[in-house]
């Protein structure tokens, strides 16, 4: 490796460093657990994550979605926000999500080509 590639790894080893020490972080392993450790809360994250994903996708791809299909997505978000849990864990994640999007935008930012 080159000095300038060992320089960009170790800022990397540094980065991880620090977000695996940051509260949001550390906030988002501890929802993380305790949504593992309850089997309703999961499985409400789960089937509305994955209900979730076949909405946006149908949006991307101009399909039709149906009124059960909306009353259902509504009633799914309302169970998880019903859901201390649940809630906590959408809320932590969708947090920890946007540090490392912008993190990554930051990067992008300073590309040049």
């Amino acid at each position: 490796m080159t000095n300038e590639t060992d320089l960009i790894i170790k800022k990397a080893g540094e980065l991880g460093e620090k977000i695996s020490q940051s509260e949001i972080f550390l906030s988002y392993k501890k929802a993380s657990a305790e949504l593992m450790a309850n089997q309703e809360s999961f499985d409400k994250v789960k089937r509305f994550t994955r209900l979730s994903a076949v909405m946006r996708e149908k949006q991307q791809y101009a399909e039709e979605i149906t009124q059960s299909e909306m009353d259902e997505v509504r009633s799914l978000a309302q169970n998880v926000f019903d859901d201390e849990i649940a809630n906590n864990y959408i809320e932590v994640q969708n947090a920890f999500s946007s540090l490392m999007n912008d993190i990554f935008m930051e990067i992008e930012m300073k590309k040049t080509f």
